[in-house]
């Protein structure tokens, strides 16, 4: 009985909760607040970004080149009227790092973007409705992903003109300004090639 008393006292003890000199119980310390680091950037919605307007695409050569922020060259060259098209990478100067055959269109078009690891392709038909987004690794060209853009919706038409511009939001999304005959619209993927907004624009 002595021994079954003894442990229960040891046991209410150890179970208090310890005083300061003045018997009030030690303040706790506040937690701290969570920090996060690199966080990445937010991505705009489409409806929220200014337009921009693209460039009218060429009919003779279709070519598109751009230089990265490293000096490399990206060249996008298609044929008339939906031969092969090709995207290459050359070291500035220097011959050919890669090139790869990419989808071809019937009167094709193009617009480029890129950072130092992807390299971002819009490719469309400059007389027909609708485009495509892709993305290559820049070290080797392999495929990243490739996504058909909403834009209009399919259109039919007899005559018609499809231009585009993409825009790279350094380590957040490509957002693709359209303009077509029949309206405009801007599109924002995040840079794993989904979609995550898109604004048609009202007639100008």
């Amino acid at each position: 009985m002595k021994r079954a008393l003894l442990a229960a006292l040891l046991a209410l003890g150890c179970s208090r909760t310890p005083r300061g000199r003045g018997g009030e119980a030690p303040a706790r310390t506040p937690a701290q607040p969570l920090v996060v680091i690199d966080a990445a950037p937010a991505i705009p919605e489409a409806a929220a970004i200014a337009w921009k307007n693209p460039e009218r695409g060429r009919f003779d050569p279709p070519h598109v080149h751009l230089e990265s922020s490293l000096g490399e060259l990206y060249i996008w060259t298609g044929t008339r009227p939906d031969g092969p098209a090709t995207l290459e990478r050359l070291p500035s100067p220097g011959p050919a790092k890669w090139k790869i055959e990419v989808p071809r269109d019937f009167v094709p078009a193009a617009a480029l973007a890129a950072d130092d690891e992807r390299v971002f392709l819009v490719h469309h038909s400059l007389i027909g409705s609708g485009a495509e987004a892709m993305a290559f690794a820049a070290a080797d060209g392999r495929l990243l992903w490739r996504t058909p853009l909403r834009g209009l919706g399919p259109v039919a038409h007899s005559e018609y003109e499809n231009h585009t511009a993409v825009e790279l939001l350094p380590g957040a999304a490509i957002v693709i300004f359209g303009s077509e005959s029949a309206g405009r619209y801007i599109e924002v993927l995040d840079l794993r090639g989904n979609l995550r907004s898109t604004h048609i624009l009202p007639d100008r």
